[in-house]
């Protein structure tokens, strides 16, 4: 859970996502607008490495509904989140934010995006990421 958040407020501060495509968590309870884009962070295997790190896998999700985004503009959108995934730098400070705000005790080890897709489901485009995040509990 702590992870998935770390990564939603990651990718909703990046310029060109940031208040154009709402950026949820898995767990959220806000209403999601179908009717355009919506990316999706989830966090769900945690796999405990070695001492105190962790590995963590994530997936996000991208929904564009096809009537209503054309596909230039779904792809343009999607290639924003992946180039936010190769900065790891931005991550990675943008992570350090997120933890200490809410004093999780936790910091951010490093990522590795093993795998993307891209399909259409439903009059839907859905562009997705998983990513391993590694994740060292602070003692």
């Amino acid at each position: 859970m702590q992870a998935e958040q770390c990564l939603r407020n990651y990718l909703a501060g990046v310029t060109g996502i940031d208040g154009v495509v709402p950026v949820h968590t898995g767990a959220s309870a806000e209403d999601i607008d179908l009717e355009n884009s919506v990316i999706v962070t989830e966090a769900g295997d945690v796999e405990h490495s070695s001492g105190y790190l962790y590995l963590v896998t994530a997936t996000i999700a991208m929904r564009t509904p096809a009537p209503a985004v054309t596909l230039a503009d779904h792809s343009a959108r999607w290639s924003l989140v992946t180039a936010a995934l190769e900065d790891i730098t931005a991550m990675s400070a943008s992570f350090a934010t997120t933890i200490e705000a809410n004093s999780y005790p936790i910091q951010f080890a490093g990522r590795y995006v093993s795998s993307t897709n891209a399909t259409t489901e439903d009059r839907s485009w859905i562009a997705s990421a998983e990513m391993a995040l590694g994740i060292a509990q602070v003692v």
